[in-house]
């Protein structure tokens, strides 16, 4: 009956799991902190039954187990999961797997003189490593949310293009959409450092690459005008015509403004602290290729 109850508390509150958390100081949600009470009551004196201590044993192993496949399972089991709450799911892991291995002693100490401390220790990594789940699928919302954005770049060329426009001096406003939910849902998280900062290196690397592409795609397709509008001035008689381009042509203009908005991308992830890498370097390389 004591390993039913045990059981049947942890399960609720694992169907539970983003209620408010008691008011412990060390968590963000309820299920480590039923976790840890479920343990607790495993070794409690007046439900232990001491001929069958390596079942507690046992059954808190379980309970470790049953925690982690949570982890693992938590980003199917809801379609109205929000990142904020994986995120919190993270910083309690990491403050929960620094503190079972001493409460396990504790608890265990005088029961089973001999248990190995090393099953709770790979528990606790088991744990840890359910993180990684977590990971990938908050770096994959967050990359496809940020990389939204990349379709607007597309339509720099048309900005400029028989327009008239002014030669651009700012950033477009895209720009700051590549990184918004980065920012929001990552950089500005309760998530415990290492984890922010490699958690946003997956997503800018990402970032960077598929801009990449899509400026690559401009630039390929601005070197066919120009190389279509060389033909035609050669094909025509008298330097008059020749002596009519202007200082700067529609595609001047289009690659100004992908060095700007490429130049403030690399200053936001600066300021964020995030290494940009070679692959934004070969970015920025490819819009300055032709500077006037």
């Amino acid at each position: 009956e004591a390993v039913v109850s045990t059981q049947s508390t942890g399960e609720h509150q694992l169907l539970t799991p983003f209620s408010p958390a008691p008011e412990e100081g060390s968590f963000l949600l309820p299920a480590p902190v039923m976790l840890l009470l479920c343990i607790r009551r495993c070794w409690d004196p007046e439900v232990l039954l001491r001929p069958l201590s390596h079942r507690f044993y046992k059954l808190t192993l379980q309970l470790l187990k049953r925690y982690a496949v949570w982890l693992q399972e938590l980003p199917s089991s809801s379609e109205e999961l929000q990142l904020v709450d994986v995120c919190k799911a993270v910083r309690d892991t990491t403050t929960l797997v620094t503190m079972v291995p001493s409460l396990v002693e504790e608890v265990v100490a005088g029961h089973i003189p001999s248990h190995n401390p090393q099953l709770v220790l790979q528990s606790c990594g088991e744990i840890t490593d359910s993180i990684s789940v977590l990971g990938e699928h908050v770096t994959h919302h967050v990359t496809e949310e940020c990389c939204r954005a990349i379709e607007h770049a597309q339509s720099v060329p048309r900005l400029y293009r028989r327009t008239n426009r002014e030669i651009p001096t700012e950033p477009l406003a895209y720009v700051s959409n590549l990184t918004e939910a980065l920012e929001s849902e990552i950089y500005n998280s309760c998530l415990p450092e290492p984890y922010k900062l490699d958690w946003c290196q997956r997503v800018t690397t990402t970032i960077i690459s598929r801009y990449h592409g899509a400026v690559q795609e401009i630039l390929v397709s601005l070197r066919k005008t120009e190389d279509s509008l060389a033909m035609l001035k050669r094909g025509r008689k008298g330097a008059q015509q020749a002596n009519t381009t202007p200082a700067n042509t529609d595609e001047d203009k289009i690659r100004m403004q992908l060095r700007l908005d490429v130049t403030s991308l690399g200053e936001k992830f600066a300021q964020m602290g995030i290494e940009k890498g070679e692959d934004y370097t070969s970015l920025l390389d490819l819009v300055s290729q032709g500077k006037r």
